[in-house]
């Protein structure tokens, strides 16, 4: 490869620094903050970071010293930036979770239990941590809890884990995996609203229709905004409406998770784009929304509406149990979805970050999250 104009070598140097700086925070999050002299001596000749470093320099010739000095003076001029605040949002969707399901593999030829749904969220996040690391000083990461968190006893009083280790299993993942990212983004912000598997069905037999915030998972997000209040960096929303409404620069979204409120069909099924269509015009009549998002069917999807909104629907953590085999239900697409936000563009990159039992039998990811240790173990902790 030529060396180019000096313009581009420029380039390709600022995009070398960015690459770096991301492998030093890797580093330095892995080995802790405080370095002597010897440990960063050991960092460099860390094998993983120098071969990178030869094919970066293989494909991009360093320039020359006088293209370096002027490359670091305009960096330091770039460093203002920070002052004027983010200029991109990394939105992460996490929703029918359904953590405690555990579903046998004598009835479905599925195992899955504590492991497994640990093992999936923690690839979940993994991913999100790698996203565009080279902007990562100008990214905030909202993350949108929209229900279906746990479980429940929706369909059987006797299936699934017990109530009591939902709540605690929900709380051990989802409290890791926020720690976790709150290590990796500058600023976490938590949206939250219920689904209808953590619903409290003593109140609420159907739909909840009323204080829908009255629910099991709604005890959740709170045990979790209080497990992290140390974490300076991760702020908490959990209103009482069942739906929220949130600004990404200039535009605005619309969350919820799709079984009130705004109905986006039946889990795996159809999702009605007419009917849809007709249901958010009725919002927007009220105050315009950009993008509008929901869990519930269990099917990821972006489809832009003809009368403008964009609307993403999620898919979800856990493969198909027992009850929707009864159903016909034999296999669902397990995914989570992530999309970036710019001034002006409300969902731009996205990607869907696919889940399945590869991540089952993966257990690198218990560094990420450690596996609920069970209920007697967890009250000896």
């Amino acid at each position: 490869m030529g060396r180019g104009s000096r313009e581009e070598r420029l380039e390709r140097l600022l995009a070398g620094q960015s690459y770096l700086e991301g492998e030093v925070q890797d580093l330095v999050a892995k080995h802790g903050k405080r370095k002597t002299e010897t440990q960063l001596k050991a960092l460099v000749r860390n094998d993983t970071l120098m071969r990178s470093l030869e094919k970066l320099f293989e494909e991009h010739p360093w320039p020359a010293a006088e293209e370096v000095r002027v490359a670091r003076s305009f960096k330091k001029k770039g460093k203002k930036t920070k002052k004027a605040g983010h200029k991109r949002i990394l939105n992460l969707m996490l929703s029918d979770l359904h953590y405690g399901s555990d579903i046998g593999i004598e009835e479905t030829g599925t195992q899955y239990g504590p492991v497994e749904e640990s093992r999936r969220t923690a690839a979940v996040v993994a991913e999100v941590a790698k996203w565009k690391r080279q902007y990562r000083d100008e990214t905030v990461l909202y993350v949108h809890l929209l229900g279906d968190i746990i479980e429940g006893k929706l369909h059987d009083p006797e299936s699934a884990a017990p109530m009591t280790e939902q709540v605690y299993r929900a709380w051990w993942v989802l409290g890791q995996a926020l720690r976790f990212l709150s290590t990796q983004f500058q600023q976490v912000k938590v949206f939250c609203t219920p689904g209808n598997h953590g619903r409290r069905k003593d109140r609420h037999p159907g739909r909840a229709v009323n204080q829908k915030w009255d629910s099991i998972e709604t005890m959740i997000y709170g045990g979790l905004k209080l497990a992290l209040a140390d974490h300076k960096n991760v702020k908490f929303e959990i209103p009482l409406t069942p739906y929220y409404r949130y600004k990404a620069f200039d535009k605005t979204g619309f969350m919820t998770h799709g079984d009130t409120v705004l109905n986006v069909g039946y889990p795996n099924r159809a999702i009605n784009v007419e009917g849809i269509r007709r249901q958010i015009n009725e919002i927007n009549a009220k105050e315009h929304c950009d993008l509008f998002g929901a869990g519930h069917v269990h099917v990821a999807s972006t489809v832009r509406l003809p009368n403008g909104p964009m609307l993403i629907t999620n898919g979800c953590l856990v493969p198909s149990g027992e009850y929707g085999q009864s159903i016909g239900i034999m296999h669902t697409g397990c995914c989570q979805q992530i999309w970036e936000s710019v001034p002006g563009i409300i969902c731009g990159h996205r990607m869907e970050i696919i889940v399945n039992e590869s991540n089952d039998k993966d257990a690198s990811l218990d560094k990420i999250i450690s596996p609920y240790p069970g209920m007697q173990a967890f009250g000896q902790l």
